[in-house]
């Protein structure tokens, strides 16, 4: 299982982000199932439609409407028990996203 948060979406959409290439080949060939929490879908939903237009967060959503990835509304007391394990669990996140690339 691999936790995508934002800046993992953001990276994978905005072919002007540095990390753009490896991040979206992490998300499209991945074979575990990828997980984003509701505040993430909501937080880059926004991002994307602020950073890249109303298009780019429809596709967004698009593809978590076809469970494209896997979402939770779990807590953090409890996100550990539906991960299996928090040491097994990969984050898929952007190097950069201390720094702006925009």
């Amino acid at each position: 299982m691999i936790v995508v948060d934002t800046s993992g979406i953001l990276a994978s959409k905005d072919e002007s982000h540095p990390e753009h290439a490896a991040v979206a080949a992490v998300i499209a060939d991945s074979d575990e199932d990828l997980l984003l929490s509701q505040f993430v879908v909501a937080e880059s939903d926004y991002m994307l439609a602020k950073r890249l237009g109303q298009a780019a967060a429809r596709e967004f959503l698009d593809e978590v409407g076809s469970e494209a990835y896997e979402t939770s509304t779990s807590t953090p007391a409890t996100f550990g028990r539906q991960t299996g394990s928090s040491t097994a669990t990969r984050t898929c996140t952007s190097a950069s996203r201390m720094r702006p690339w925009w």
